[in-house]
């Protein structure tokens, strides 16, 4: 199956990038603010969880085994052009760094140990604003709206909040849709943890959990290469807002946030999105 090849692609060189030691960084005057900092060392360090399909953070494979630091070049999305243009801005480069877990595997707790470590400046992963992160993390402003939509198989008779009683969902451990299926009345015992967002799909695809909780930029970018799945529906009044998540305190929000207005302003933001994101399907939540 394609899901399971890909995977596989991605899973071995990333127990190859685990491997591998952090670059060395030159270390900034004692004191130095979080901008000072990235000046000093004269690259802004991006924190993310390596997707294989997403259209804001994903290993660019044409560019061969993914790298544990790489540059822009290295992955691709719609938050890699983002933070690309903010490091310009800022008169330095990009490194792009996957946060992986003691395993050798990424996760989204592991991203946010990273740059509790101070392993990275900033997360940018396609990460919703929630209040529980809010209370560990600075968030910048919004800078896209995503719905959470249930997908299951195309023969299953979940329609509603209502049919999800007694059912097993396949997620990311420690994600937003996580959170959200919680909130619904999902425990740990009614979930299928994977590693990756193709993983999800495969699970549900091989009866393996009943169903899958995703973003609609997901949604519609992938569904439409995937027999067998159908949207269910979207969460009731549960649209998400992404934001980029930086150590508390840190200097860089001010000089993040006033990019992220220009970008918006000037036309550009609107343009890096459509070229990575699908609009939605005739009919589609």
């Amino acid at each position: 199956m394609l899901i399971r090849s890909i995977h596989s692609l991605i899973a071995g060189t990333l127990l190859i990038a685990a491997s591998l030691p952090l670059a060395a960084q030159d270390k900034a005057p004692a004191g130095a603010s979080a901008l000072e900092t990235v000046r000093h060392r004269g690259s802004l360090i991006m924190l993310c969880f390596p997707h294989q399909e997403s259209t804001f953070i994903r290993v660019n494979t044409e560019r061969g085994p993914m790298k544990h630091d790489g540059t822009a070049a290295d992955f691709e999305g719609v938050d890699v052009d983002i933070m690309a243009g903010f490091a310009k801005s800022l008169g330095v480069d990009l490194e792009v760094r996957p946060a992986l877990g003691d395993n050798g595997m990424p996760s989204y707790t592991a991203v946010f140990v990273s740059l509790d470590k101070g392993e990275g400046d900033l997360i940018a992963s396609s990460l919703t604003i929630t209040e529980a992160r809010k209370e560990r993390v600075d968030f910048s402003i919004p800078y896209h709206t995503v719905r959470p939509l249930i997908v299951v198989r195309e023969d299953s008779d979940i329609a509603g909040v209502g049919d999800l009683a007694g059912k097993t969902a396949a997620v990311l451990k420690g994600s937003s849709q996580e959170e959200h299926l919680r909130r619904l009345g999902f425990d740990d015992a009614h979930f299928a943890y994977q590693e990756f967002t193709l993983e999800n799909y495969d699970a549900v695809l091989s009866g393996r959990a009943d169903l899958t909780l995703v973003d609609s930029d997901s949604a519609y970018s992938f569904l439409d290469k995937t027999m067998g799945l159908k949207i269910a529906f979207a969460i009731p009044d549960s649209d998400e807002s992404y934001g980029f998540a930086l150590p508390k305190g840190s200097d860089l929000l001010g000089p993040l946030d006033a990019y992220l207005e220009q970008l918006e302003a000037s036309g550009e933001l609107a343009r890096i999105k459509a070229r990575y994101l699908s609009p939605p399907p005739p009919g589609a939540p």
